[in-house]
């Protein structure tokens, strides 16, 4: 397995990793202009297992104060094989080396424990909390 930049090659077989996960319901769905944006920025990891791309993973740059952690997928015969675990690292690697301070993440309740395991807290000690509005 191979962790690397995404490049505009890739931008198809992203564009269908995203619409898997977007159908299950685990990650939202981007736009084809956001995609190819987060390539150019390099700002995404592909998982690439026999030249296959197996998962994913982007970072939002917010400022050097706070990024967000988006958009992890892994194809489902994947799982369980440690590639998230590794998209993380590599994706935390990269916001280490751009300077950035605190990265945050947005995730479904079935899925915090991982995240948990995978070194991220819930914050409840300090003054932040999310606060979302929905318009329909």
């Amino acid at each position: 397995m191979l962790i690397r930049q995404a490049t505009k090659e890739d931008t198809s077989n992203v564009r269908k990793l995203i619409t898997l996960g977007a159908k299950e319901g685990v990650i939202l769905n981007r736009t084809d202009a956001e995609i190819n944006e987060l390539i150019a920025k390099e700002c995404m990891l592909v998982a690439e297992d026999e030249n296959k791309v197996s998962g994913l993973i982007c970072l939002d740059f917010y400022s050097q104060r706070l990024s967000e952690i988006r958009t992890v997928y892994i194809l489902e015969e994947y799982r369980g094989r440690g590639i998230g675990k590794e998209l993380i690292h590599k994706i935390n690697d990269k916001a280490s080396e751009l300077g950035i301070h605190e990265v945050m993440m947005i995730t479904t309740k079935e899925k915090k424990d991982w995240f948990f395991k995978n070194g991220f807290a819930e914050e409840t000690k300090s003054f932040k909390i999310a606060l979302f509005k929905k318009f329909d």
